[in-house]
This record gives structure tokens, sequence and C-alpha cells, in this order.
């Protein structure tokens, strides 16, 4: 097997498969999460950013950017919440207890982060004080990443009707 002029192994990967979703990035490198350890690449090295104790897990696809933060979601036996973690300082923050996103449930929009969670569309900016409901959720699922943005604002159809929000608001288009 021959492989092309500039590319290389990085080494024994530590997760199955990179997630979907926005690609995220954070000053130069990708982001990812497989067990309990969150992960990142710059294309030159593999490394781990933090990891949390046994009997826990991240979910998966539920890592996202948002500002400068990394949201993800962290599960035990009796419960899952949504986690801030800072890469720069190491602050690893609870944003809202019982609470999970993933894949095609989360999309960015500028630096905020939205998800649905227990039948609403919420919003966060990566702290728990920004973490909140915008209020029923119009829709089924806010597609892989954040793809369908215009003018700020992501849209997305439920039902028979396109939605859009900027992060403060859920309006039909």
């Amino acid at each position: 097997v021959s492989i092309s002029r500039g590319t290389k192994s990085l080494g024994a990967n530590p997760v199955f498969s990179l997630q979907n979703g926005d690609r995220d990035f954070l000053d130069g490198y990708l982001y990812w999460a497989t067990g309990n350890t969150i992960w990142r690449s710059n294309g030159e090295v593999i490394e781990s950013v933090t990891s949390y104790p046994s009997g826990t897990s991240i979910v998966t696809d539920s890592v996202g950017i948002t500002g400068s933060t990394i949201t993800h979601s962290v599960s035990t036996e009796s419960s899952t919440g949504l986690r801030s973690y800072n890469v720069e300082t190491g602050e690893n923050i609870l944003l809202k207890e019982d609470a999970s996103i993933s894949g095609v449930h989360q999309a960015a929009v500028g630096d905020k982060r939205l998800f649905f969670n227990s039948g609403d569309l919420w919003v966060t900016d990566g702290t728990a004080e920004g973490t909140k409901s915008l209020g029923a959720n119009p829709g089924f699922h806010l597609h892989y990443g954040d793809r369908d943005f215009l003018d700020g604002y992501l849209y997305w159809a439920g039902g028979n009707t396109i939605w859009r929000s900027n992060g403060e608001v859920i309006e039909s288009v």
C-alpha cells in the first residue's frame, strides 16, 4: 500500500471515527471524544485534553465548540449533565444537570450552541448563567453542524414550517 506524499499516520487512533457535526475546531485543533476522554489533533499529533473518572463517559457525538470552550455531555450510572471545559484555564463546569446534547440535536450559532433538551430548544454560551431554554421545540433536529446559516440565524425544518434562531429567539419563517 502506498501513501501519497504529505499523508502520514499520527499513531494509534484512540477513537473508531471522528464525529459528525460542525467539525469542532478551536485554535487549529479538531476536538472529539471517546470513552471518558476528550481528544484533539492539529494534524501533527493526537493528544488527550481532559478525562473523567472510571464509570463516567462522554457522549461521543456531544462535543462542540462554544465560543472558547468545549461543551459536551457526561454520563454516569444515574444521570447525564451538560458541561463546559476551557482548554486554556482547565476550568470544567456543570452547565445543566439532566441535560444531554448529541449529533443532530445541536448546532453552533456564532459563539453559542443550540441544543434540544426535554422537548425545548436550549442555548448555551459555555457558562451556567448563559444556559437557558428558548421554549418549545418546533422541530425534530437541527441537522449536522452549522451549515444552514444566513444573517446570523440557524435554519431548520419542523413539520411543514421552516424555523430559525439566533440563540435569542425562535421564529417561524
